[in-house]
């Protein structure tokens, strides 16, 4: 809304708008578990545990900026840096 409100002339030609509701933690572990398959990784039980416990601690203290399917992408890539 920042951008569209940034110039009048953006204002009438958007006036319909999309929003999304976050993904709640069990869906962003879903996510993350996908994302691992397709990368050829698999989650034992107590990496799933771990990550649902971390994804339920992001979820209630999440703002706007809150990044669902950008947060799973980014964990997902830190892991892979750590390993």
């Amino acid at each position: 809304s920042r951008f569209i409100n940034s110039n009048p002339g953006l204002q009438s030609r958007f006036n319909k708008y999309f929003y999304f509701d976050d993904y709640e933690p069990q869906e962003l572990l879903s996510i993350f578990e996908e994302v691992c398959q397709k990368n050829h990784f698999n989650l034992n039980e107590v990496s799933r545990e771990v990550l649902l416990n971390k994804f339920k601690d992001l979820y209630t203290v999440r703002d706007k900026n809150f990044g669902n399917g950008r947060l799973v992408r980014n964990i997902f890539e830190k892991t892979i840096e750590k390993q």
